[in-house]
């Protein structure tokens, strides 16, 4: 199974291109990965969460939301 994570821009449009996409494979921490991705980007919207190509979540940056409203 491959995991594809997509970091969000806070600042672009949804369809706009990814802040950072990574590409894990079966065995990962899902949501460790989702949150050390948020960690990286600390101003990023969240992070989405795929597998294969069918989207399992989207991990809210709360400490970005909380700061830009």
């Amino acid at each position: 199974m491959i995991y594809t994570f997509k970091v969000a821009s806070k600042y672009a449009a949804p369809e706009a291109e990814p802040l950072e996409t990574l590409h894990q494979t079966h065995g990962v921490d899902v949501m460790r990965q989702a949150h050390d991705l948020i960690q990286k980007h600390p101003d990023c919207a969240g992070v989405e969460v795929f597998l294969l190509q069918t989207r399992l979540f989207y991990l809210e940056n709360d400490a970005a939301a909380s700061s830009g409203a």
